[in-house]
């Protein structure tokens, strides 16, 4: 027999939904938060990198949104009794560590910034599309779904700067 709390429904949106144990949808919301603190964080170091001052816009605007994003799945996680992740990934962090190797060495320009930006919102896009093609409460699929169509506006967006910035070559 299941306690309550072990379990919560999934969306109504498929008919073969199976209800997530808890802690699976803590532990995935957990992980995307990590990967919402990845993004703020590489988006505000991009920010400070950036020499264009239309790049340093959307790169902040964009680390203001991941904060939220993050603070968002945070608050859910505490409602549904987990505990809340508060950072982000070593990977993220040694990547980061990265760029200011490269940056002191010269070789970060903003076509450079964008490319690395672009290769952060392939991850974000492919980790919240899975997230939402779970089955997930209705609350958390809402947060979910929602957050995902702002990555992938976010993802296009970065990569259609990154395409201005560096133009392919046909032959």
């Amino acid at each position: 027999m299941t306690k309550k709390t072990d379990t919560i429904p999934s969306t109504p949106t498929s008919a073969n939904a199976h209800s997530m144990p808890t802690s699976d949808v803590i532990e995935l919301m957990n992980d995307l938060t990590e990967c919402c603190k990845d993004g703020a964080a590489g988006y505000e170091k991009a920010s400070r990198d950036a020499d264009s001052l239309s790049l340093k816009g959307v790169f902040t605007r964009l680390s203001e949104e991941r904060g939220q994003f993050a603070t968002e799945l945070q608050a859910e996680v505490s409602r549904l009794g987990g505990v809340p992740e508060l950072r982000g990934t070593v990977a993220g962090a040694m990547h980061r560590g990265w760029n200011d190797v490269k940056s002191a060495l010269g070789g970060r320009d903003d076509a450079a910034i964008l490319v690395d930006c672009e290769h952060g919102e392939d991850t974000a896009k492919k980790n919240f599309d899975a997230a939402a093609a779970k089955h997930l409460p209705m609350t958390v699929h809402s947060i979910v779904s929602r957050q995902a169509e702002a990555v992938r506006i976010a993802h296009n967006e970065i990569r259609d700067l990154r395409d201005i910035a560096v133009p392919r070559t046909h032959g």
